[in-house]
């Protein structure tokens, strides 16, 4: 009977063992906060910043191999879209983790190759598009708070209209990733983009 109870004893332990070997996660080092990520094909450099307070900080992508290069270390993954999440800990200055996860998802043309037919019986009426008046106070107050006029330049229309453009392009970055603020207004989504990187 004792010989039984000590097997038991003993089989138990080996799981526990086993199961806490199976979840410790890798880790790589960085002493900057910024990292160059190598997508696919796609060497992007200084585009993703740690940041140990978001738990875990999830990096889409739709590549078949990512590799995380920090300043000092770097991890690659060859991307199963089965096995879908990849997990994993940047310690930054030894001593914050950054529990980071890298999360397969397909590419935009792979979901639309995946869609439905298009409906060409499909008859109701697109609602008439119109434009808010340039005096609406919350435009206004976006085009004063953003300075957007010093921002669209003194030039032509379309000049003005492409140095707003670019001004967007660059301020507000989508990677996926990211929640949309409670307030769904421009100053909000702006806000958002630019504490979150």
């Amino acid at each position: 009977m004792k010989q039984i109870k000590l097997f038991t004893l003993l089989l138990l332990t080996s799981i526990v063992q086993l199961s806490i070997a199976q979840t410790k996660l890798p880790v790589i080092r960085a002493n900057s906060k910024t990292v160059d990520i190598q997508d696919g094909k796609n060497l992007n450099k200084g585009y993703w910043t740690i940041s140990p307070e978001i738990n875990p900080d999830i990096y889409m992508t739709s590549a078949k191999e990512v590799t995380f290069f920090t300043d000092i270390s770097s991890i690659s993954f060859k991307i199963n879209p089965k096995v879908g999440e990849y997990n994993f800990i940047i310690l930054l200055n030894g001593k914050d983790s950054a529990k980071t996860q890298i999360k397969y998802q397909p590419s935009r043309l792979g979901m639309l190759k995946k869609a439905a037919k298009y409906n060409y019986k499909d008859s109701r009426d697109v609602p008439t598009f119109t434009y808010q008046s340039k005096d609406n106070p919350n435009l206004v107050r976006i085009r004063q708070e953003l300075k957007l006029d010093s921002i669209a330049g003194q030039g032509n229309e379309v000049s003005r209209i492409l140095n707003l453009l670019h001004w967007v392009h660059n301020t507000i970055r989508h990677d996926g990733s990211s929640n949309n603020p409670t307030l769904k207004n421009a100053l909000a989504l702006i806000a958002v983009c630019k504490n979150e990187n």
